[in-house]
């Protein structure tokens, strides 16, 4: 999720009866292993809003999925997966290091240089 924390905003402009989550913009990323990044934003996380991004960027068929346990990507027959949450992140050449990484460089970039990002620059 990206944008700014509850915490840092005026009174004013804060959600209310929010925990931070309802005006972020859910960012969607896909690397291809020693690769291209794309990413692509969503405004509802849920398998109908996620599925048509993924095919824009990439042939679901074609390819090797590697996801978290994520219910998000159920379905599709190339997929594996790790298991965060009984600390499994990797399994051979199984593992989500490579998005997570480009992730943590994203955020720094948000940070140091740009703060913000529009829908429109994802796309």
């Amino acid at each position: 999720m990206i944008g700014g924390k509850e915490t840092n905003k005026h009174a004013k402009n804060k959600t209310p009866y929010s925990q931070g989550g309802n005006n972020k913009m859910a960012v969607v990323g896909m690397i291809e292993r020693g690769g291209k990044l794309s990413l692509g934003y969503i405004t509802k996380v849920n398998i109908k809003t996620i599925k048509p991004v993924l095919e824009q960027y990439i042939n679901i068929e074609d390819v090797q999925l590697y996801t978290d346990t994520s219910t998000l990507y159920k379905g599709y027959k190339n997929r594996k997966t790790v298991n965060h949450t009984i600390g499994e992140y990797a399994i051979g050449n199984n593992y989500t290091n490579t998005i997570e990484g480009a992730f943590y460089q994203f955020r720094r970039y948000l940070n140091g240089t740009h703060h913000q990002v529009s829908g429109k620059t994802l796309s």
